[in-house]
Parts: C-alpha cells; sequence; structure tokens
C-alpha cells in the first residue's frame, strides 16, 4: 500500500473463493489478526472476469461480517488482479532519463507491446536496476473495466480499495526469501487453469509467463486414463497424485510441458539479466497434488520446494491448506513492510 499503517489487510478473489487476511506486525515478523475464506458459486467470477458484481460483493461482506477468525480493525484494502488479465513487461531506457522522465515516456512505449486501450487503462511502473549501462524498468497495466468493476464490487461490500497489484508479486513477498543476492528464483503457481511461471530476484518480477496447463488438464487426464467421471478422477488425483502408476502415466506428459516452459523462461530471463535460475518454488493449489515436486524436479534438474507463505506470520491456528492463503498473506505482508526488496506495483496510481 502506498502509506503503511499499523495494520493491513488483504482480500484475495477467485474464481472459487474470496479470502481475506488482516496482519499487524510484530517485530520483523507478521502477527495474524483475522483470517477466513467463504466460497463462490458458480457464475459470479470466471478467469479474474466480474460476472455478478452484486453477488460478489455480498461474498465479501458476508465473508467480512460473519467469517472471520476475529472482527477486522481496518477497511483498507489490497487485491491481487489475475495475471491472465493484466499484462507486464520489462522496458529499458537510457541510463541518464530521470524517473520522471520515464514516467512520461512510458504510455508512448506502452503502446506499442499493450494488447488493449492504452489511453484510459489503469498502470504503474518500478525502476528495477541497471544492465548494461541501461535501466531496466518494470511495468503493469490492465484494461479500464477490469479495475473500474473491482473497484465498484469492493465499495458496495464496504472496503476502500488501496492497492490493486499483480497476483504474482503478492506471492514472491509471502513465498520467497533470499539466500544470495546473485540468483534468480522461478516461482511456478500451478492453479486450475493455467500455471503461471515468475522469474524473480531481489529487484523484482523479470518475466511471468502463463502456462495453459494446470490442475483441471491433470483431472481431464486422470479421468480419461482411469475411465472415471471428471469429479471421481479429482478426487482420486488429489488424493493419490503420481503415487499411482496410472495417474502418473497420463499426467507426466502434462509436466513434462510446464517443465519445458519453466527452462525456457528461465534461459530468457538468465539471457536477458545475467544471473542463474538456482531454485524453484511452487504454490497453487495443484502443487500440493503427491509427486509433483519430484517429477517436475527430475525434468528440470533443480532444487524445487513447496512455498511456505506462514514462515513470518505469528499465528495460534493457522489454516487448513496454508499455502492456499500464499496470495492473500502477501498482500497484507506488503502493505506493512515499507522496505520490502519486492517492490510492488500498485495500478490505480495511473490512469
Amino acid at each position: 500500500m502506498d502509506i503503511f499503517h499499523s495494520h493491513a489487510c488483504g482480500l484475495d478473489i477467485s474464481d472459487r473463493s474470496v479470502k481475506i487476511v488482516e496482519l499487524k506486525k510484530a517485530g520483523k515478523r507478521f502477527e495474524l489478526i483475522s483470517v477466513g475464506y467463504r466460497e463462490l458459486a458458480p457464475g459470479i467470477v470466471e478467469d479474474g472476469t466480474i460476472l455478478n458484481d452484486t453477488r460478489l460483493a455480498e461474498a465479501i461482506r458476508i465473508l467480512a461480517e460473519k467469517h472471520l477468525s476475529a472482527p477486522l480493525t481496518t477497511r483498507r484494502i489490497a487485491i491481487a488482479l489475475p495475471e491472465s488479465r493484466t499484462i507486464r513487461y520489462t522496458f529499458t531506457f537510457p541510463k541518464r532519463f530521470t524517473e520522471k522522465e520515464i514516467e512520461e515516456a512510458i504510455p508512448y512505449e506502452a503502446e506499442k507491446v499493450v494488447p488493449f486501450d492504452t489511453s484510459s487503462a489503469y498502470w504503474d511502473f518500478t525502476l528495477q536496476g541497471e544492465h548494461k549501462g541501461s535501466q531496466m524498468v518494470a511495468y503493469a497495466a490492465a484494461p479500464e473495466k477490469l479495475i473500474t468493476d473491482y473497484i465498484e464490487v469492493i465499495a458496495h461490500a464496504g472496503f476502500a480499495l488501496q492497492t490493486a497489484t499483480l497476483e504474482a508479486q503478492a506471492l514472491v513477498k509471502s513465498l520467497v526469501s533470499w539466500y544470495n543476492h546473485d540468483e534468480l528464483v522461478a516461482l511456478i503457481d500451478i492453479g486450475a487453469r493455467t500455471s503461471t511461471i515468475s522469474i524473480t530476484d531481489q529487484t523484482g518480477i523479470w518475466f511471468t509467463y502463463s502456462v495453459p496447463v494446470a490442475g483441471n488438464h491433470f483431472t481431464e487426464a486422470t479421468a480419461k486414463a482411469l475411465n472415471l467421471p471428471v469429479q471421481e478422477a479429482e478426487v482420486k488425483r488429489i488424493k493419490n497424485g503420481l503415487t499411482l502408476k496410472q495417474i502418473q502415466n497420463a499426467v507426466m506428459p502434462l509436466l513434462t510441458t510446464i517443465a519445458h516452459d519453466i527452462r525456457k523462461a528461465a534461459v530468457f530471463t538468465e539471457k536477458k539479466v545475467g544471473k542463474k535460475v538456482t531454485k524453484v518454488i511452487l504454490c497453487g493449489g495443484s502443487s500440493l497434488m503427491p509427486g509433483i515436486q519430484d517429477a517436475l524436479a527430475s525434468e528440470i534438474k533443480l532444487p524445487i520446494e513447496i512455498g511456505n507463505p506462514w514462515r513470518e506470520i505469528e499465528a495460534t491456528d493457522k489454516p487448513d491448506t496454508p499455502l492456499l492463503y500464499a496470495t492473500v498473506l502477501g498482500l497484507a505482508m506488503r502493505g506493512l513492510d515499507s522496505h520490502s526488496p519486492h517492490t510492488m506495483l500498485n495500478l490505480l496510481k495511473h490512469n
């Protein structure tokens, strides 16, 4: 958030649920004040697009009033925008350019790469350091309607939207801790529809790419291999994963596709930044499938770990499947940390 307060609140809106977390600072760590989630019925949000604003606002309001572990102390809130609906790009500017000059030049440069109308788009940028004598600038933008839809829904739910950032940035904040200034880390978010690859270092995210292969595709392959209805196949996949040979044989070609794109993203970013990817962190609901960590490690030949978004959180009771709170925790953590190495873009800054 732009002005840092003693408490910060994050709201994660996905196709299937809404989650809220409020944190406060506890020394160098964070203390959980409130947490909760509410499932969404189909047809309210789809691939990040709000289809029914009234029902979404009602779901957020009911979650805040009835399903949190404690009452909220702030109504200022941060959200993460779906990667599929936003664009992120790294621009290169001459070293002599001031930040003000970059800000003035970016709209003209964005017209060349943004696939939607930039004249009314919401956007932001951050300086990401120098490389080969040039300034590297991280830029992100979202269509006007996407942002205004979220602003209106959150207002109707009784909150004030302070930050609209990228989901990958929130995940980096909650999941990535640094051991070496000269390394890159690949964060792989394996969701239901897509798998998002984010290559990042201490200055921020250098490259983001979405692979159209994820949990739903694993389930479809499992259903076909076991001759089961999709719902039964999903239950079996989540429970057994790659420990069952038939599921392993069905899903491995899909994991090979994801691994191939991870390697391509790593090579591309390594050449661009001049650092090596040394570690892979998995997140997203489908990253919890048994056996997936070892299967991907055998394909990409790099150390892989499952992300732990609660490592810096003081909490007496943590929710079931804590990894699923990575995005909303990252939003709240960033709102309390004015010295974060991961400068979080706020797409509400420019319009």
